[in-house]
């Protein structure tokens, strides 16, 4: 039988970086964690759990359809490359516009890219920092779902000041 101690150590190794992503997480970054208790305003953001909304976006064409409309992404980003999808929806006028600047703030490893945040009033859009960090990283997982990018458990999203890192 499992004690305590065991699921605790368990859980913390879930939240470490894995063999082979010291180049999807740029030096100085700390890696967005899925744990913890997300705040109500980050729940009516998502539609629910980080883990449930994911899921939906995954399983459903009409809502990976509704995400895409309202990204407003002129061309049609490859959908193998985190890279290209990102900066394409970043470039393009949508809602994003008021937490992203407009353009990519550098490439780094193999389909890697880092985006910048407007301002620091982005670790307020859930009522905490973890949380506003999650939502984050729910619109830009849903993004890349959206535009046919697979393999979304293996993207790493880290952050370091108001500069997020997304890596494939």
């Amino acid at each position: 039988m499992r004690t305590l101690k065991d699921f605790l150590l368990a859980e913390a190794k879930d939240d470490k970086p894995t063999q082979g992503d010291e180049d999807k997480i740029p030096q100085g970054f700390e890696l967005i964690k899925n744990k913890g208790r997300l705040t109500d305003e980050a729940k009516l953001a998502m539609g629910g759990t980080f883990k449930s909304s994911m899921s939906s976006a995954q399983e459903s064409s009409k809502v990976r359809e509704k995400i895409r409309d309202g990204l407003n992404v002129k061309t049609k980003p490859n959908p193998k490359s985190v890279k290209d999808i990102i900066e394409k929806v970043i470039l393009a006028q949508n809602d994003l516009d008021e937490i992203f600047k407009t353009k990519p703030k550098k490439e780094f490893g193999k389909d890697g890219i880092q985006v910048e945040l407007k301002s620091a009033e982005w670790s307020k859009l859930a009522g905490r920092t973890s949380s506003s960090q999650r939502l984050l990283k729910f619109w830009l997982a849903s993004s890349l779902i959206a535009y046919g990018y697979t393999d979304i458990s293996s993207v790493s999203f880290s952050m370091s000041g108001n500069i997020i890192a997304i890596a494939g």
